[in-house]
């Protein structure tokens, strides 16, 4: 029964990766449809600029540590120098 349990919860953390790389890449798609927009309207660069920042925002705030972890040790750093920063604007 034990070998059981720890494939089925083997999977279960497999499909929060496969949860995590779909919002990831849902997130890139929202960013290249922003960019096209200031290409094809930049008198209204600032809002999707805006708009970009702040799904980014959302889809790092929805990521566990493990999962910055896996994005390797330049990313872990910047997001870490990226959180100090904020935590002394608050």
């Amino acid at each position: 029964m034990v070998p059981i349990v720890g494939e089925v919860l083997g999977t279960i953390e497999g499909l929060a990766d496969v949860g995590l790389v779909l919002s990831i890449a849902g997130t890139a798609a929202d960013i290249r449809t922003g960019v096209a927009d200031i290409v094809k309207t930049p008198n209204n660069a600032a809002l999707d600029i805006m708009n970009i920042v702040s799904r980014g925002a959302k889809l790092r705030r929805e990521m566990e540590e493990a999962h910055i972890a896996k994005l390797g040790d330049k990313v872990s750093s910047g997001l870490r120098s990226v959180e100090k920063l904020a935590g002394k604007c608050s």
